[in-house]
């Protein structure tokens, strides 16, 4: 008898651990092989660097962001959407960003800056013309997304 519910027991928390590993599998892993870096390439949604701030119809009319060793960014021509991902900027070089779009004439949609949590982060959303920046920044790095309307 002792037999048989060891077994069955066993067999149940096999079943259930094997059920939680499951349930917390991320459903979308990014599989990093996959993703292919080119210089300066025109081919579409693949990342890219760029050793300067990007001059182009999404970032014209924005100021530039000049603390950055390079600019690694992508863009999606069919949905208007270009994305640059900076990493090893600090919370005050973007404050002083977001004030930078401020005074150059970009409309403030949006501005949260939370420190009050262990991770430090700030979303900031705003339009200038018919393109629309959004910039989400942590202690992992920024990136910031221009969309034309």
């Amino acid at each position: 008898m002792n037999r048989k519910r060891i077994i069955a027991s066993t067999i149940t928390i096999l079943i259930i651990s094997g059920l939680l590993v499951g349930c917390n599998e991320p459903k979308n892993k990014m599989k990093m092989s996959n993703v292919r870096y080119m210089e300066d390439d025109e081919s579409q949604n693949e990342i890219r660097t760029l050793k300067k701030w990007p001059d182009n119809s999404f970032t014209e009319g924005f100021p530039e962001l000049n603390n950055a060793d390079s600019y690694s960014y992508t863009e999606d021509k069919e949905n208007k959407m270009y994305s640059l991902f900076i990493d090893g900027i600090s919370k005050k070089e973007i404050e002083e960003y977001i004030e930078k779009l401020q005074s150059s004439g970009v409309e403030t949609v949006g501005y949260i800056h939370d420190d009050k949590n262990k991770y430090e982060m700030i979303e900031y959303t705003g339009t200038k013309d018919n393109v629309s920046i959004s910039i989400s920044f942590s202690d992992n790095g920024c990136v910031i997304g221009f969309m034309e309307q």
